[in-house]
């Protein structure tokens, strides 16, 4: 007999299809996942009516099917031309006193658009190490800004002092080989010459680990346990 999960597990790896010239797969998740956090955002009754019931927080978002999501994937020293950083920003908002999203990445050069979609005070206090620091207050909604990085970075902190429990990672890179897991765990990363790489994967709460991944295959990364 098929179960509905198997089901369900064999229509979630059949959307992982390897590509010539990328490195495809999957990030799963080795363990049972912690439950999610509780937060207080009674300091902030807009924030708190937006969520709607108790407001949560889930630092290790696994799927039914152990897809761990959050995770930056990167495929380290490629030899292959490497085109300018896109004109294209990447948008981090602040909406329901949350950062929009938690994890994001992008190239050194590339905008990142810092923008508060809510109708209270907010701070973006980035502290990255190899590219200067910034704190930087949103006092309204509406409010945007763009700021760039000027080295590679894994990863640059974000947190807003006014609320503590808003967290973001951003990672940074010289190149455009890298992706972020979506809710189960997928990423590809295309435009590789043939070969082996090593490729590293890394979660805010569960660290890194670094794999070898042939282009053209499927790779499976696990963290946890």
């Amino acid at each position: 007999m098929v179960t509905t999960t198997a089901v369900a597990l064999a229509v979630a790896l059949a959307a992982v299809v390897p590509q010539e010239n990328s490195v495809t797969g999957r990030v799963v998740f080795n363990g049972i996942a912690p439950p999610a956090e509780t937060i207080d955002m009674a300091s902030e009754p807009h924030c708190r009516d937006a969520h709607g019931n108790a407001v949560t927080r889930q630092r290790v978002r696994v799927s039914a099917q152990n897809g761990l999501a959050d995770v930056i994937v990167h495929v380290k020293a490629v030899r292959a031309a490497t085109p300018a950083a896109p004109a294209a920003p990447v948008v981090l908002d602040q909406k329901g006193c949350m950062y929009v999203p938690s994890v994001l990445a992008l190239r050194v050069g590339q905008p990142l658009v810092i923008q508060n979609s809510d109708p209270v005070l907010h701070n973006v206090h980035a502290s990255p190490k190899k590219s200067a620091p910034f704190n930087l207050g949103q006092p309204m909604a509406g409010l945007k800004a763009t700021r760039t990085f000027k080295a590679a970075e894994l990863a640059v902190g974000v947190k807003c002092d006014i609320h503590e429990w808003m967290q973001a990672s951003i990672g940074v890179f010289d190149d455009p080989f890298f992706a972020v897991t979506d809710a189960d765990g997928r990423f590809s990363i295309d435009g590789l010459p043939r070969g082996d790489y090593e490729i590293e994967a890394w979660h805010p709460t569960l660290g890194l680990r670094t794999q070898r991944a042939t282009v053209g295959t499927t790779v499976t990364i696990t963290l946890g346990g």
